[in-house]
């Protein structure tokens, strides 16, 4: 003979599984980050876009090389797990002044002349993680850089194509036909921050993506070697260099603030330096929208 259990609470009889959940979700209120985005000042809270999880056809960032010789990173089909709130846009000049003035962020290299409904720019890797130990503490949820995969999974961009056109098969070589040609299509570097919005948005609804500020990501530069089977032999990661990304993908010393003025290590450099957060969607969030 079986038993259905039940649990009375508060005078209501419950199954075990509903009232299992009832708990998890009166746990999380009161232990898991779920407080509502910090609205500083009265100001509307930050909007973000959810993005779920899903397949992704994705070359590494990093130098690659073949027993000795170097190569585009090879492209694979991968999987981003997990859903992310992605701020819809990118982090403004009013944001980080808020961080400026609690003490917690060093003012950015344009905020004298910084409209406040712009993007911020001018910080670099270190001043961005400073943003987020203090955006996260005030705000009471797990705010953080992307991946540079999870960046490219939100910015629905596809995978930079093999550079075939340099005379010599060398890395090297390639990096510097790749810069000619930038420099001989005649862009001039973009160096006017513009109000959020408008480069338009991409599919999911996210603001600016490939537009003039470049965005870092939590991703450190890599020297990967590959045997001729395409397993990893060796993989040296230097984390004093970043990734960042944008209208190209551009790799960049931590401290550097102005990409103009030198710390991209190849390519043509970035206009601007600035940066979005995401945060993972915890597994109960759902359950807890049950309870709104």
């Amino acid at each position: 003979m079986t038993h259905t259990q039940t649990i009375k609470i508060a005078g209501a009889v419950m199954p075990p599984l509903f009232a299992l959940t009832a708990v998890l979700a009166a746990a999380a209120v009161f232990l898991g980050p779920t407080v509502p985005v910090w609205r500083p000042g009265g100001s509307p809270a930050t909007e973000v876009v959810r993005v779920p999880g899903g397949p992704l056809l994705y070359r590494e960032a990093g130098a690659f090389t073949l027993e000795g010789h170097e190569i585009d990173a090879p492209l694979t089909q991968t999987h981003v797990a997990g859903t992310l709130e992605v701020m819809k846009y990118q982090v403004s000049a009013a944001q980080y002044g808020l961080c400026v003035e609690e003490g917690a962020c060093a003012p950015a290299d344009n905020s004298a002349g910084a409209s406040a409904g712009l993007p911020v720019t001018g910080v670099s890797y270190l001043d961005v993680q400073n943003y987020v130990t203090w955006y996260a503490g005030v705000t009471g949820q797990d705010w953080r850089l992307p991946t540079d995969l999870e960046w490219a999974h939100f910015a629905r961009l596809g995978p930079e194509p093999d550079d075939r056109s340099a005379p010599s098969g060398t890395m090297a070589e390639r990096w510097l036909n790749t810069y000619r040609q930038s420099a001989a299509s005649g862009r001039t570097p973009d160096l006017a921050a513009r109000p959020r919005g408008h480069f338009g948005e991409n599919a999911l609804g996210i603001a600016d993506i490939g537009g003039n500020v470049w965005e870092w990501t939590d991703t450190c530069f890599a020297r990967v070697n590959l045997n001729a089977a395409g397993n990893v032999m060796s993989r040296l990661e230097t984390c004093g260099v970043r990734v960042l990304e944008g209208q190209h993908r551009a790799y960049m010393s931590a401290f550097v603030r102005d990409a103009i003025s030198g710390g991209c290590a190849v390519g043509t450099p970035p206009d601007l330096l600035g940066f979005r957060l995401v945060r993972d969607v915890p597994w109960y969030d759902g359950l807890l929208r049950l309870f709104d």
